[in-house]
């Protein structure tokens, strides 16, 4: 038996001491617990478990409000490049001037660095022009 299954029945077993199923069913228990419970110590502890249980569900179902869609797009925001007389005009929709100023810089850097390397003074003017649009 895996330590899991071992506190598995551990907690099965405490907890079925104010369940009020009968024993006939139920796995044997690796612990033993006290059992000389009163029917109303039984009711305090299964309306103290309803309650841990309830705020539990209400905990998870409050976040779940929280969540944010990444799929909704809010504004449209025009960027303006201009490098050694080559203009560059990019549109990107984002839901926040950031998020769209970001793509719109690394895809100028894309598009002015081409498919091959470029020397560390072009690097350093490409990206002073990217992290700088034009209004």
């Amino acid at each position: 038996m895996t330590h899991y299954e071992t506190v598995f029945l551990c907690i099965y077993s405490y907890l079925r001491g104010f369940l009020a199923v009968p024993d006939d069913h139920l796995w044997p228990a690796p612990c033993s617990f006290n059992s000389t419970k009163t029917e109303t110590d039984k009711g305090e502890l299964m309306k103290t478990f309803k309650t841990f249980v309830t705020i539990a569900i209400l905990a998870f179902s409050c976040t779940s409000f929280a969540w944010i869609s990444k799929e909704s797009t809010g504004k449209e925001f025009t960027f303006k490049y201009k490098l050694s007389g080559q203009s560059l005009e990019i549109k990107k929709a984002a839901g926040s001037y950031e998020e769209a100023y970001e793509m719109a810089a690394q895809q100028c850097f894309n598009f002015y660095k081409g498919a091959g390397k470029v020397s560390e003074d072009r690097g350093l003017d490409i990206i002073d022009v990217c992290a700088n649009p034009r209004s």
